[in-house]
């Protein structure tokens, strides 16, 4: 596994990595997306530095075959994702997961590396269906 810094894109981790057939990255692995024990918020948008990566590597080879790991589970706060997910809640559309008494299920993640992590609810993404 290759250190944070492949999502800053230096150019000797985009070559390392383009010896590869398929490249995988996950959200942790940028300066902002790795903050512990409380994550960054969805400005960090942890999916623009992946497609940045991606995008060097398929200059380099058009070929590779890329894959950016989503956790459709966790609402890591980190991805843009997450700030879209806020919008609905602010506007009133559940989309995270409550407890009986309609508080935020709220827990930390990898052995209390990462917290503040809620969780999608996916009995109400019918809702955001068009």
């Amino acid at each position: 596994m290759l250190p944070c810094s492949v999502l800053l894109a230096p150019d000797s981790a985009v070559q390392e990595l383009s010896k590869y057939l398929m490249v995988t990255i996950e959200k942790w692995y940028t300066a902002c997306g790795g903050k512990h024990p409380i994550q960054a918020g969805p400005l960090c948008n942890v999916e623009k530095a992946m497609y940045s990566t991606f995008n060097q590597l398929k200059a380099l080879k058009p070929n590779i075959t890329t894959i950016m790991y989503l956790n459709s589970m966790f609402d890591f706060s980190m991805y843009h994702l997450a700030g879209l997910v806020q919008e609905k809640e602010a506007a009133g559309i559940r989309i995270l997961l409550r407890d009986k008494h309609d508080k935020l299920v709220i827990l930390c993640n990898d052995g209390n590396y990462y917290c503040n992590v809620s969780l999608r609810n996916f009995s109400s993404f019918h809702i955001l269906l068009p």
